[in-house]
């Protein structure tokens, strides 16, 4: 593949996120990645962050709808975190970020990726549930 774009909208058969990171990973030219409603899993989550974390090109990633939950987002702050990174749109609506609010530990790990990036100009993170706490570690990212 040498599409500079990769759409994937809509749910996927569990398992394919795996898929996808190898996607990731081979394509050089990939530089949008949009997975909205794939209903990934967190595991599948994690892979397709440490996937974009070994890209210097992926500039907007949208995993929308999916269950990214703590360890997803712990992921994606070290993917963000990186100085290689050059992720400059990432959309997490609606991604179960922090369990239903149950859990901000993951916003929080989070938001220490997200301090020490310089690339990102772009967050969205409606519909997370997110609470005062949460807000307060993104409000001191």
């Amino acid at each position: 593949l040498g599409a500079e774009e990769l759409v994937l909208e809509r749910k996927m058969a569990h398992g394919n996120g795996a898929a996808v990171a190898a996607v990731l990973i081979a394509n050089k030219k990939l530089v949008e990645l949009d997975l909205k409603g794939a209903e990934l899993t967190t595991e599948e989550v994690v892979m397709v962050a440490a996937a974009a974390a070994a890209s210097d090109r992926l500039h907007t990633l949208v995993l929308q709808g999916n269950d990214v939950d703590q360890r997803g987002m712990d992921a994606l702050g070290q993917l963000l975190s990186m100085e290689t990174s050059a992720l400059r749109v990432l959309n997490l609506e609606n991604a179960k970020a922090t369990d239903q609010g149950r859990n901000q530990d993951g916003l929080r790990l989070f938001c220490v990726g997200l301090s020490k990036n310089t690339t990102l100009t772009e967050l969205c993170l409606v519909n997370n549930d997110i609470h005062a706490g949460g807000a307060q570690h993104i409000g001191e990212a």
